[in-house]
């Protein structure tokens, strides 16, 4: 097929992905190196100290991933500024489709079906004997440092695995086929120590890298960030741990927007993809067959 052509050259786009994956280690090596520890018997629990408090605990693993995060982060914008449009778009094009308020809601609410479907998976494979490792448990850890863990885990993922990976992958191709298994695989690499429960997290992991792949939105993109921030925050409250009010918290307003969202449009999910903008001088256009994409 024809395609669209690119004023980044390949020496150009080599070196933006580069950057990407970068990213990607920096902000999450340390955890796919922890996972694979634990996989193997190591008890990597960060610990507090026998006194007990929040000044007892250990700080030194947060303080080092945030720190890497932080540098992971800068990289993507870096990455960003150099691609097509406001740095999170298709570098390569063929049509221009806004994505509406309807598609915004939608997404971000099957988003949060995902985490609850997750969920709900985790748990029938724990009554089941598929047990999390040892580091999984939380306790003595200060709320502080609990909460800076869920706001890493929720900019960190969203950011730089989905959307960063996102567009280090789209440099060189459209096919979603090629990019949804990398970006999947990116998702649980550093959920290993999960053991056989990572499966859990594939429809989650899937779910997120499919939307965004498909429409690249900011607002949507913020809206995942906000609900694994807040997911993450509850589940190291344990508020989940009696029953399933985290379940219903996420899910019965996730489901109440995606019916509306239909009864709206019931045809929302067939958005064409959003891909930059001939505008901005980046790319030109070219037709492209709906089956590539």
């Amino acid at each position: 097929m024809p395609g669209p052509a690119n004023t980044l050259t390949l020496a150009d786009r080599i070196a933006v992905s580069a950057g990407l994956v970068l990213a990607y280690i920096l902000a999450f090596g340390l955890g796919i190196f922890a996972s694979v520890e634990a996989l193997l018997g190591a008890d990597l629990s960060i610990r507090s100290s026998a006194t007990g408090g929040p000044g007892s605990y250990d700080w030194a693993y947060v303080i080092a991933e945030n720190s890497a995060t932080v540098i992971a982060l800068v990289l993507v914008v870096w990455a960003g500024a150099l691609t097509a449009g406001d740095g999170f778009r298709w570098p390569r094009a063929d049509r221009t489709s806004p994505v509406g308020p309807v598609v915004i809601a939608a997404a971000i609410a099957v988003y949060a079906l995902a985490l609850v479907a997750a969920q709900l998976i985790q748990q029938a494979m724990l009554a089941h004997g598929a047990g999390l490792p040892a580091p999984e448990t939380r306790s003595g850890t200060p709320v502080s440092a609990s909460m800076i863990l869920a706001v890493h885990a929720g900019i960190g993922e969203e950011l730089i695995v989905v959307a960063g990976l996102a567009m280090a992958v789209g440099l060189f191709t459209r096919r979603a086929v090629i990019a949804l298994p990398i970006l999947i695989a990116a998702r649980l690499a550093y959920h290993l120590y999960y053991g056989w429960s990572v499966v859990a997290l594939v429809l989650w992991a899937a779910v997120s890298a499919y939307i965004i792949w498909r429409w690249r939105s900011w607002t949507i993109l913020a809206g995942f960030i906000a609900l694994h921030i807040a997911w993450d925050a509850l589940i190291h409250w344990d508020l989940w741990a009696n029953g399933d009010a985290i379940n219903y918290l996420f899910g019965v307003p996730a489901v109440a927007v995606i019916v509306a969202c239909f009864v709206v449009d019931r045809r929302w999910w067939s958005t064409p993809p959003t891909v930059s903008e001939q505008s901005k001088g980046q790319v030109s256009t070219a037709t492209v067959a709906a089956a590539d994409h």
